[in-house]
């Protein structure tokens, strides 16, 4: 079951005779609450960004890729260019 920081907002105990005090489980519930509730969004943040440095990693390799093959064009020219030298 997944837990979301209303989930913890909302949640109600029974009474009982000798329990705990409703107000401090309430204070602490609303803290725990508060906390899940930035981890939440800062998990979502990271998420994001890590989409991000995802789609930046596809882009520089598509850029190594280019660049190799550049650099076997030319040196496939340089080639050529020396066997016409030589002839």
């Amino acid at each position: 079951m997944r837990l979301t920081p209303l989930d913890i907002h909302h949640k109600e105990f029974r009474h009982a005779i000798r329990g705990y005090s409703e107000e401090e489980v309430d204070n602490f519930l609303d803290e725990v609450a508060n906390e899940f509730e930035r981890l939440f969004k800062e998990n979502i943040d990271y998420k994001e960004g890590l989409e991000q440095t995802k789609e930046k990693v596809v882009q520089y390799e598509n850029l190594e890729d280019t660049l190799h093959n550049t650099l076997l064009t030319a040196h496939k020219a340089a080639e050529e260019v020396q066997r016409s030298a030589k002839k």
